[in-house]
């Protein structure tokens, strides 16, 4: 197996399992499920340590700091702290069936998209096991997917059982639109719906634990959005998908590039579906961090033969940590 059939084995499973798109131009990029795993098992080593009374999860901000830790090795700082704090609001809403209690807790928004933090609770949970629900489906309004055409994409991740017993999901609500990005900070009306709590979901062991449906009718400030820097534009390399047969780069230039505390975004000529840009991107931080992003989305512009792209980080970061963007290996510096 060459590079080219590694590279293409990696896009069918984000195409075919990992997303669900409405595009069938749309280019889309999900979660790296490594870094899940990773907050899992930090939390089951908690409890297994005797470090029952820790509740990591309590908001999603102590939440963030405690996946900081996770993924980097290193406290978050002061400055960090409070920027995922200026960008989170409380939820706060819940429903009970049967024993279990759903709760949507809190939120961090970003400028085309937010995170959510779930709790469950009420009956006991494996820490050896993942948890989720058998459907869920999320409308907002205004909707920019119907205002500028487009796509969203969401999905969540299981991080394990908090020091309470309480299973925490994160959800992720991400789109992006056919005429790029659009500043909006009108409030989002926000309905979800879960249906059936299982045990193991998605796989021959799924079981069912609690059957029934939680619907969660909520408001998402936006009045706090992520702060932006505007960089010039840039050459990197771009996957030559026409080479079949091989592993192949072209350079291909970015323009619009704006790095913001929850994402970045750009343009370039994907020659219709033929240049793909990997979603290797991280944010060099000035202590020698890198964060990587964690998903992505992007659309083809109204009649330009562009392709706008949108990825999230992992975590929120603060601008001012930030000394670089690399791309796949390629530095931009930030100044």
């Amino acid at each position: 197996m060459n590079k080219m059939d590694l590279y293409r084995a990696f896009g069918a499973v984000d195409d075919d399992i990992l997303e669900r798109s409405e595009s069938a131009n749309a280019k889309t990029i999900r979660f790296r499920w490594q870094h899940a795993l990773i907050a899992a098992i930090m939390c089951v080593c908690l409890m297994g340590a005797g470090v029952v009374a820790v509740i990591w999860g309590d908001s999603i901000q102590s939440w963030f700091d405690h996946y900081w830790q996770a993924i980097t090795g290193q406290e978050m700082s002061s400055d960090q702290a409070a920027l995922i704090d200026h960008l989170s609001q409380e939820i706060g809403v819940s429903q009970i069936i049967g024993d279990v209690t759903v709760t949507v807790d809190s939120a961090t928004v970003g400028d085309d998209g937010f995170y959510l933090l779930f709790r469950i609770e009420g009956v006991e949970f494996n820490g050896r096991k993942s948890y989720g629900f058998n459907e869920m489906e999320i409308q907002i309004s205004p909707d920019p997917t119907k205002e500028y055409g487009g796509m969203a994409s969401y999905g969540y991740d299981s991080h394990g059982i908090d020091g309470d017993g309480s299973v925490i999901l994160i959800m992720e609500y991400n789109f992006v639109t056919k005429i790029g990005y659009v500043e909006d900070t009108r409030p989002l009306e926000v309905e979800i719906t879960l249906r059936d709590l299982v045990e193991s979901p998605q796989t021959e062991w799924e079981k069912t634990l609690q059957e029934g449906e939680w619907t969660y009718r909520f408001t998402i400030n936006r009045l706090n959005p992520p702060a932006t820097i505007s960089l010039p534009d840039a050459t990197v390399d771009a996957i030559d998908l026409t080479k079949r047969d091989e592993y192949t780069t072209v350079p291909v230039l970015i323009t619009d590039l704006e790095v913001t505390n929850t994402g970045l975004r750009f343009k370039y000529d994907y020659q219709e579906g033929n240049y793909d840009v990997p979603a290797h991107i991280d944010a060099i931080l000035a202590n020698g961090v890198s964060i990587g992003v964690g998903s992505g989305s992007g659309h083809p512009l109204e009649e330009s033969g562009l392709l706008f792209c949108s990825y999230k980080w992992l975590v929120p970061i603060d601008l001012e940590e930030i000394t670089a963007i690399d791309f796949n290996g390629i530095i931009i510096p930030i100044s």
